[in-house]
């Protein structure tokens, strides 16, 4: 007896070594790709959204934290002018992974998502590998070539330095999976509950694709357990129905939701009044239920399943070959989400058709080709049918590929007919290393690219973007002035947009997914402000002294130079801070108002200039309004092919184009807007730089496009400059029109300043913004903070009304006399929020009651053994044998 025993005891031994061994091989594997990406010059990230939200953002979230001890902000003052704090929640506000480095202060940001994001890697392999090794008759063999598969997957590794939020959740998914199969096995529920809840706090976008996920795995699980009778009376709930498991499941998944209610319904509440389909692009109704598979977001992509053509072929083999109900059932469900468009819109949440929304079903799906591998395994599959199988989707990408022109599908014949190939070899020879090994090289080799593909940010652009020297400039400014004011870093804002430089820094400008619709409105399509970046959900700080001076920018961060009006008042390495005084407050009254239909009837540079001297109401009200701005006729001479209507025909894709125009005014005292059209989508991106400052649009296929075809700068300078610097960078082939250009003197802007009344003593803090005004009449009040329903205005303690002004701010009217003004903000269904989580909190209490009795008791149990064994090894009286308990004594 003792002998069976030790035997069992060393083969557990022996396979706890493999696990340990051949997971440390899988983590050298995906360390070796981390380091061979990124090499020597660059850090572990994107140089497109992870530079400018996925790092920087939760470094907001962490230091907002430490600055006001809440850890549920309502309202954020520092970026986009003042918004709701949810808009921002989809870049980690309370993920579980983010909040783990809240207690690491000292921790750069930026290297703990980098870190961590490989750590989420690597946990979502083991976690995995241990599931899918938990499955009835799962051997070795097909665990260890499926995890490897799971490891190559598209999306995985990728967005682990592209769109972190694409993937940190999914461990939070797996643990889930495991929960379901806990819950049948064991009847428990605590892990189904937490992971889905921090699922849901990690990611509330992925969450709904992957509770669709979890849901799909748990009716299989029930088929399963239905067609094998054994194992199904063996259950906790033997014989019970299919409602009785459905409810058990459904009130767990519900309890993991109302936990995350906190999150969930602000956030809801902020992205049904900021956000909507922002592809520009109309989806037909027939569109969404005629099917397109194979397609890219099943295969290679980073941006769907990224699977390789095995996974195609387990699908087909699995449906069309398997007897199995329930692996049918599952291979059913894959395919609808993936090949008919409609599933893909439902599960985007009404917004579009993209293939981000199936990455949590990569674990189902490579639970099928699991199945599929194991079957082969065990000689199920005979070749002829594998060859007819595999004919017949050859047939389907030919008919596909006649429908639809696409590239992948090249890539995809050439895969499956070799993976086809070594798989009859397989069948003849009965080794397995003679389809996995090719198979697993396909599958490297994807990975590889998808990862070498990503543009990381070089070290040396890094020191630039966090150069310690401007956050010194920057707090020896901002610490020397009591006043509420807003700051603007100009230097790089295109990737420095969302990086808050201490408390007292508070942006006009902000990048979120989620934003106020009325101020975006404003800067993207009523003012036109320059657009850098390819989509239009952006605002992006620039060197506009027109949009800053209303905006109240006080000081200026710059490697280079200022808007005019800007005096550079201190310096730390190369990064100079300028002052203007003529910056307005965050809120004032004037005497001059303007109705909105005749502000709209505005161009945007005319609207631009009317903001600094009228409060747009939408009410009929007259006003003396009259342009200040002058044509200017320049030759510019721009030594460019003209096309037959008149426009310039640009082509840099050899290298760019530089082109200096001398103009007759010092722009230290004449502010420039230059306008001009571009005439459609060329095949890249179109951009032009006019002293440095950039305008884009987006290229043809953009899957986000800016819609950015009127391009307008407003130059001006903080030095002596006549000199309009005109680039056209590299890369670029467009058409635009001739620059229409109009001035302005400075001192006719800064003059504007004396037609309103400013709000003084003006305070911030947490959700509350106060300040005084005295008025000599009735006036008009508009703060330039973004409209919002979330707020509540009082005026010497009486609660009022507010309205739209400007057709983007919050205002209010006033009578004459001194006032008290104070604006509290509460998220919507923030309280609602959290009342929903308490209660789930009590229901999962009381749900999981016998769960917690269950794993009180095993946790007394563990002690008494380890006291019993402790007594024991003291006394040393106590032997084993014979299975039975003896006294030497």
């Amino acid at each position: 007896m003792n002998f069976i025993k030790s035997i069992k005891k060393s083969q557990k031994k022996y396979i706890e070594l493999n696990d340990f061994i051949y997971l440390s091989l899988v983590t050298a594997f995906i360390l070796g790709i981390v380091f061979l990406i990124t090499g020597s010059d660059y850090i572990y990230g994107s140089s497109v959204d992870w530079l400018s939200q996925h790092s920087v953002l939760p470094d907001y979230f962490r230091q907002s934290f430490y600055d006001t001890g809440r850890l549920f902000p309502e309202f954020n003052l520092n970026l986009g002018a003042g918004q709701n704090a949810y808009n921002f929640s989809y870049y980690g506000f309370m993920n579980p992974i983010i909040l783990i480095s809240y207690f690491l202060p000292n921790v750069q940001m930026a290297l703990y998502i980098s870190i961590s994001s490989i750590v989420v890697v690597l946990l979502s392999v083991y976690i995995f590998y241990f599931w899918l090794k938990s499955h009835n008759n799962m051997n070795r063999s097909t665990v260890y070539f499926i995890t490897f598969l799971f490891a190559c997957a598209g999306p995985l590794l990728y967005h682990s330095h592209k769109q972190v939020m694409f993937m940190d959740y999914i461990p939070f998914l797996l643990l889930a999976l495991v929960g379901v199969d806990r819950l049948y096995k064991k009847d428990r529920k605590i892990l189904l509950i937490l992971s889905i809840t921090c699922m849901f706090l990690t990611s509330y976008f992925f969450a709904v694709s992957g509770i669709v996920a979890i849901s799909i795995y748990a009716i299989y699980k029930f088929f399963e357990y239905k067609e094998n009778q054994e194992l199904y009376y063996k259950l906790p709930a033997g014989k019970k129905p299919f409602w009785f498991f459905a409810l058990r499941y459904g009130a767990s998944s519900f309890i993991g939701i109302l936990l995350s209610a906190v999150i969930l319904l602000p956030s809801l509440a902020a992205i049904l009044s900021g956000r909507g389909s922002s592809d520009g692009k109309s989806i037909s109704l027939a569109k969404l239920f005629i099917p397109q598979f194979p397609n890219n977001e099943m295969f290679y992509t980073p941006y769907g399943m990224g699977v390789t053509a095995i996974a195609f072929l387990a699908l087909a083999c699995i449906l069309i070959l398997s007897k199995d109900f329930s692996k049918k059932f599952l291979c059913i469900c894959i395919l609808f989400v993936s090949a008919f468009p409609v599933g893909q819109y439902l599960l985007n949440g009404f917004l579009y058709i993209r293939g981000k929304a199936l990455i949590p079903f990569v674990p189902l799906i490579l639970l099928v080709t699991a199945f599929f591998v194991r079957d082969l395994l065990a000689k199920k599959y005979e070749t002829g049918k594998l060859a007819l199988v595999t004919f017949g989707i050859l047939v389907l990408i030919a008919i596909s590929a006649y429908m639809h022109e696409n590239p992948i599908y090249i890539a995809i014949v050439i895969d499956l007919i070799i993976t086809f190939c070594f798989i009859a070899a397989y069948c003849q020879i009965k080794k397995n290393y003679v389809f996995m090994l090719p198979t697993i090289l396909i599958a490297i080799f994807c990975c590889y690219v998808g990862n070498a593909s990503d543009t990381l940010v070089a070290k040396k652009d890094a020191a630039k973007y966090y150069d310690k020297s401007k956050n010194a400039a920057i707090a020896i400014a901002l610490n020397g002035d009591d006043t509420f004011f807003r700051t603007s870093n100009i230097t790089d804002s295109k990737f420095t947009n969302n990086i808050i430089y201490g408390k007292k820094y508070f942006s006009e400008g902000c990048y979120s997914s989620v934003f106020n619709k009325p101020y975006l409105n404003m800067c993207n399509y009523d003012l036109q402000l320059s657009n850098p970046t390819v989509n239009d959900i952006s605002i992006t700080s620039s060197n506009d002294v027109l949009f800053k001076t209303l905006m109240g920018v006080k000081y200026i961060a710059s490697t280079t130079t200022a808007p005019a009006g800007y005096k550079a008042v201190c310096q730390a390495g190369n990064v100079k801070v300028y002052k203007s005084d003529n910056a307005y407050s965050l809120g004032f009254a004037s005497k001059d108002t303007m109705s909105l239909d005749e502000y709209l009837s505005l161009s945007p540079e005319e609207k631009e200039i009317a903001l600094l001297k009228y409060i747009v109401v939408d009410d009929d009200v007259n006003s003396s309004y009259h342009s200040m701005l002058k044509k200017v006729n320049l030759n510019m001479d721009l030594k460019l092919e003209r096309t037959t209507d008149g426009y310039y025909h640009v082509d840099t894709m050899k290298g760019a184009k530089t082109f200096n125009v001398e103009i007759p005014d010092n722009l230290k005292d004449c502010i420039y807007i230059i306008k001009c059209n571009i005439k459609g989508y060329g095949r890249n991106r179109s951009t032009i730089k006019i002293n440095g400052i950039q305008n884009s649009l987006s290229g043809l296929n953009s899957a986000y496009p800016n819609k950015n075809f009127n391009f307008k700068f407003v130059v001006s300078d903080s030095a002596d400059n006549n000199i309009l610097n005109i680039r056209f960078p590299k890369g670029c082939s467009f058409e635009f029109s001739e620059f229409e250009i109009y001035k302005i003197d400075y001192d006719q802007v800064s003059a504007l300043k004396n037609n309103i009344t400013m709000m003084t003593d003006v305070a911030y803090e947490n959700n509350m913004i106060t300040g005084n005004i005295t008025l000599d009449k009735d006036s008009y009040f508009t703060t330039t903070i973004p409209y919002d329903k979330g707020f509540s205005v009082y005026v010497d303690g009486q609660k009022i009304d507010y309205f739209m002004t400007d057709n983007a701010f919050l205002g209010f009217s006033l009578s004459a006399g001194h006032h008290i003004i104070k604006l509290v903000y509460h998220a919507p269904l923030i309280k609602v929020g959290k009342y929903t989580s308490l209660l789930g909190l009590v229901l999962f209490l009381i749900f999981c009651g016998n769960d917690f009795i269950r794993l009180w008791i095993q946790i007394l149990n563990h002690f008494k053994r380890k006291k019993l064994t402790y007594s024991n090894g003291l006394s040393g009286n106590i032997v084993y044998q014979n299975d039975s308990l003896e006294s030497n004594q």
